[in-house]
C-alpha cells in the first residue's frame, strides 16, 4: 500500500487530494487472509518452504509432520484446505486423506508425492487434486488452492447430532475392540473386570481421550456375553 498527494488549484484556492493504492500483492493478502491451510509433510524443508509459499499468498497456515500431528490439529475452527504428503512414517497420508474424507468430507484436499504414480485413479478417492513433486509451479499449486477454496467440493457435511453410541459385544475373553472416533483406528480392551458405568480410556494410536459406558443390563447377543457402547 503506498499513498499520493496531489496538489491543484480551483478557483484560485489550493487544493491538496490523497490518494491510496494497494499493490496487487496486499490485494491477494486481503482477499486470502480469512482462509486457514493445513501443510502435512515429515520433510522440514518442504513444510516450511510450502508454507512460506502459501504465507506470501496471504493465507494462514498450519503445518504437521504427519498424519496422527495432523488430526490433532483438527479441531474447531478446521482448515479451509489441507495439503498432504502421501508417504510419512506412523501414519501415512492415504490413511490421513482417507480419514479426513470420512470425517471432514467438506474439506477439500490436495496431495503431493515424491514418488511416481503409474495409477492415481485410487487417490481421487481421498483427495481433490494429486501433485507429483517436482513436477509443478507455484502457480498451478496457487491457482488450484485458490479454485478449491473458492468454489468447495459439493459433498454433504457429517451430520451433528452429538455423540452417537455403538453398541459393541465383548468377546468370550472379555476384551472389546475399541474403534478411535478420532484417527478410526480399532484396538482391544480388556473390560471383563471392569464394573458398570462410565469410563475413559486413551487411544494407542493417536492419544485421544475417549469414553464409554458399560452397561451389563443390555446384551447384543444375550445368550453369549455381556455388552458395551462408546459414546
Amino acid at each position: 500500500m503506498f499513498n499520493i498527494e496531489l496538489t491543484c488549484f480551483a478557483d484560485g484556492d489550493m487544493v491538496v487530494r490523497k490518494f491510496r493504492f494497494f499493490s496487487l500483492g496486499a490485494l491477494m493478502a486481503t482477499s486470502t487472509s480469512q482462509f486457514r491451510l493445513l501443510v502435512v509433510d515429515d520433510e522440514r524443508c518442504i513444510r516450511e518452504m510450502m508454507a512460506d509459499l502459501l504465507l506470501s499468498n496471504g493465507y494462514e497456515v498450519l503445518t504437521a509432520q504427519d498424519g496422527f500431528d495432523a488430526l490433532n490439529q483438527l479441531r474447531e475452527p478446521v482448515p479451509d484446505l489441507i495439503i498432504s504428503d502421501l508417504t510419512m512414517p506412523r501414519m501415512s497420508g492415504v490413511e490421513f486423506l482417507a480419514i479426513v474424507r470420512q470425517r471432514f468430507p467438506q474439506i477439500p484436499t490436495i496431495a503431493l508425492s515424491g514418488e511416481f504414480l503409474s495409477d492415481e485413479s485410487h487417490i481421487a478417492e481421498i483427495a481433490d487434486a494429486f501433485f507429483q513433486k517436482g513436477h509443478y509451479t507455484n502457480s498451478q499449486l496457487t491457482e488450484t488452492i485458490a479454485k478449491f477454496i473458492s468454489a468447495s467440493p459439493a459433498r454433504p457435511r457429517p451430520s451433528s447430532t452429538g455423540l452417537e453410541t455403538n453398541w459393541i459385544p465383548r468377546d468370550e475373553e472379555g476384551y472389546l475392540l475399541m474403534k478411535c472416533r478420532n484417527c478410526l483406528r480399532s484396538f482391544p480392551l480388556e473390560a471383563s473386570k471392569m464394573n458398570g458405568g462410565l469410563h475413559r480410556v486413551s487411544c494407542p494410536w493417536c492419544q485421544a481421550n475417549l469414553q464409554f459406558k458399560i452397561d451389563h443390563r443390555k446384551s447384543v447377543f444375550p445368550q453369549r456375553c455381556d455388552s458395551s457402547h462408546v459414546s
